[in-house]
């Protein structure tokens, strides 16, 4: 429910599903942006998204990957 995400955030939520191990601190910074219940602090623009850092370190592991093949 989105109450608990605005409660104790998304970082909060990963904690108590034990998932906040699985994820990279840059990808739980980017997915704590996306579902930032203040509209003010919420990244606002797909532009945003795609120029957060964990998504560059995505595409970098992808490049490299295909350097690899």
């Amino acid at each position: 429910e989105f109450n608990t995400v605005k409660t104790v955030g998304c970082l909060g939520v990963l904690r108590s599903w034990k998932m906040d191990t699985q994820l990279s601190a840059v990808t739980l910074d980017l997915l704590s942006k996306m579902l930032e219940f203040d509209p003010v602090k919420r990244l606002q623009t797909m532009r945003e998204v795609l120029n957060h850092p964990a998504l560059f370190a995505a595409s970098r592991q992808a490049n490299d990957a295909e350097v690899e093949r």
